[in-house]
């Protein structure tokens, strides 16, 4: 199962890790709610687990699963979309999309 890392690759010189998938805007696993324009930090991340849950797919699952870190862009002591990811990917396949 993959943790919540940090980006902090986007230093000079950095590089992101082999095994970690990016989940920042604008990708397919950023959250496309932005805090401040579309509510507060839990309406976004309300409106994101909505959107995962009802619609993200069985190969969604099977490549986040493969990852060993999931990385944003967010302090790492703040709720965050990829807590988010992170739950639905711990449900039983059949109790989502």
């Amino acid at each position: 199962m993959p943790v919540r890392v940090r980006k902090d690759w986007r230093v000079k010189g950095g590089k992101k890790p082999p095994d970690v998938i990016d989940c920042t805007r604008p990708g397919p696993f950023g959250n496309p709610w932005v805090v401040g324009r579309d509510g507060t930090r839990w309406e976004c991340l309300a409106k994101f687990k909505d959107m995962i849950y009802g619609s993200w797919s069985v190969s969604s699952r099977a490549k986040l699963q493969a990852a060993r870190g999931l990385a944003c862009a967010c302090p790492l002591d703040e709720s965050c979309h990829v807590d988010v990811i992170i739950e639905w990917l711990q449900q039983e396949p059949s109790s989502s999309a």
